[in-house]
């Protein structure tokens, strides 16, 4: 086979296999979301599972953003420090899952996160830590 034949066999292949690849990623882009997320510190754990379907990538984002508004309230606040906390959100729904001290912490943590800008409502999942006898 002629070294020019080989070469354009080379590059027809090289580009199939972009052109697949590129086909994949796009497809990979779907507006479902699953999200799986899982906090341990020492002996306490948080874990979250959401499965959220958005019509728009826009939607997404804003839920995206939206974690991102709660979480950084959350820490700005300290309520949270220390102890294993999940944030999640569904079109404005926040899911708060994990373990804090007592259940004034958990109350003020929903009162933290229901003041970020875009929330819609607080759903909590937040358990009070649980102290070892002595």
């Amino acid at each position: 086979m002629p070294l020019t034949c080989r070469f354009s066999t080379i590059s027809i292949a090289v580009l199939a296999f972009v052109f697949c690849a590129r086909v994949a990623i796009a497809q990979d882009q779907s507006p479902n979301v699953s999200t799986n997320a899982s906090v341990k510190s020492q002996e306490m754990s948080a874990h979250s599972e959401q499965h959220t379907t958005y019509a728009t990538p826009a939607d997404r984002a804003n839920d995206a953003l939206l974690i991102t508004e709660v979480k950084t309230a959350l820490a700005n606040d300290g309520v949270t420090d220390g102890y294993p906390i999940t944030v999640g959100a569904d079109h404005g729904l926040v899911v708060l899952t994990g373990v804090l001290g007592s259940q004034d912490d958990i109350q003020h943590a929903i009162s933290v996160a229901r003041s970020a800008d875009g929330v819609k409502s607080v759903q909590s999942r937040l358990t009070m830590e649980k102290t070892v006898a002595e």
